[in-house]
């Protein structure tokens, strides 16, 4: 960097210069505050943890039309003995189904079983010794039954079985089996038709919304010891990307505190965090992916404001050698000022747009993404200016102040 003149050094001063400084009893207070409010929202609403966190089932219906959450979740309420979680989105895929998704954790299970009646053409006649062979062979303990029928000109061989699933690879299996086994009849795959049984939950649903045209659920099962591995995992790279925030900025500012600073802007980020699940279980929303991805957002757009100013500081003790640190920092943050409000009010009124189109329009699951995202910019942004680099002027000044006495 090239040496500035006085005059130019004169120049970057701004006109007027805030005591950020000044303000540590406040931004304590703010900081005790956000605390104090997540803990009395964790006792009084508690942690509304999605069954990704801790193990549960998902079932998802397509339907037509308009139907209320609130609808749905009565209707089901009484068959599942635990807290039941509806969702409405829209189906994917498709241009004119939207989708319900009803979440529990509970010991009570909706098994579905499907009838399958897989299509095969083939040439010549069948050895049905063989045949039965193969089919007992591969499903063993699952009763399967075959059938022949023409459709125009070609043989087709049905066979029929039912079971909780089948995959693509296991038809492909199945396929392949035949085709060595009867090896003479050229086999080949047609299609197949697959008809899921109606249960308990979903005769509720269809007799509840007839016009709707309920479809056959998709079930997502998830072992509560998974969830506690998904949720131990995330707690771990969240840990993980402290310790590595601390160490680059410990090295990269190693000049002006080192890792203080790192320290210090940890306990920033930590605010930030807070203020979004604060606001997650105050608004009752869902612990989940989204959440996940809130709150890594926020560490990225909170810890790159940190670090401007930082930088910022760093660069003012050179143009600035006799100034102290106090006065570096109310500088540094005042210069930053306009620059953090303005990339704010871009940022936080995009989420705020989002929010309000997605309540007006009924696709509420998005609210636990936008709501939380614009509270936590706006801590971020406030942390960023106040939290990080008054925190760190107060621990640089204990420490002088303990040196000096140790002289004396």
């Amino acid at each position: 960097m090239t040496k500035r003149t006085k005059k130019e050094v004169s120049a970057l001063m701004p006109e007027k210069v805030y005591n950020f400084c000044a303000k540590k009893r406040m931004i304590f207070g703010i900081v005790i505050g956000v605390i104090a409010a997540l803990i009395v929202g964790l006792i009084v609403r508690g942690v509304n943890l999605s069954i990704e966190f801790k193990g549960g089932a998902e079932i998802s219906y397509n339907y037509t039309g308009e139907i209320d959450a609130n609808d749905v979740k009565k209707a089901v309420d009484d068959l599942i003995d635990a807290p039941v979680n509806v969702k409405l989105g829209k189906a994917i895929g498709t241009e004119d189904k939207n989708q319900i998704i009803i979440a529990y954790t509970s010991s009570e299970t909706f098994d579905v079983s499907t009838d399958y009646q897989f299509n095969f053409s083939y040439t010549g006649e069948i050895d049905q010794n063989v045949l039965k062979e193969t089919v007992d062979g591969y499903f063993k303990n699952t009763p399967a039954e075959t059938s022949f029928s023409d459709v125009d000109g070609t043989k087709i061989l049905t066979i029929s079985f039912t079971r909780d699933s089948f995959s693509t690879e296991e038809r492909e299996d199945l396929t392949a089996s035949l085709k060595e086994k009867l090896s003479g009849n050229e086999i080949e795959f047609e299609d197949s038709v697959n008809k899921v049984h109606p249960n308990e939950l979903t005769e509720r649903l269809t007799s509840r919304f007839p016009d709707n045209n309920i479809e056959s659920p998709s079930i997502n099962n998830v072992s509560s010891s998974t969830a506690r591995e998904a949720l131990i995992k995330c707690l771990v790279a969240v840990v993980f990307a402290a310790i590595m925030v601390i160490i680059y900025i410990a090295v990269r500012f190693r000049k002006i505190g080192g890792w203080s600073a790192g320290v210090c802007s940890v306990f920033a980020l930590c605010h930030d965090l807070f203020v979004a699940i604060a606001v997650s279980v105050i608004c009752g929303f869902e612990f989940d992916k989204n959440t996940v991805a809130v709150l890594l957002t926020i560490l990225g757009y909170s810890i790159n404001n940190t670090i401007v100013i930082y930088d910022r500081i760093r660069e003012n003790r050179t143009l600035y050698p006799k100034a102290s640190l106090n006065e570096r920092i109310n500088i540094s943050c005042t210069q930053s000022l306009t620059r953090s409000i303005r990339t704010s009010i871009t940022t936080i009124s995009t989420m705020l747009i989002i929010s309000i189109v997605v309540f007006v329009t009924g696709y509420h699951s998005l609210l636990s993404f936008s709501v939380p995202l614009m509270f936590g910019l706006i801590s971020g942004t406030y942390s960023s200016l106040f939290v990080a680099p008054v925190t760190w002027s107060w621990w640089m000044n204990k420490e002088k102040s303990k040196k000096s006495e140790k002289k004396q």
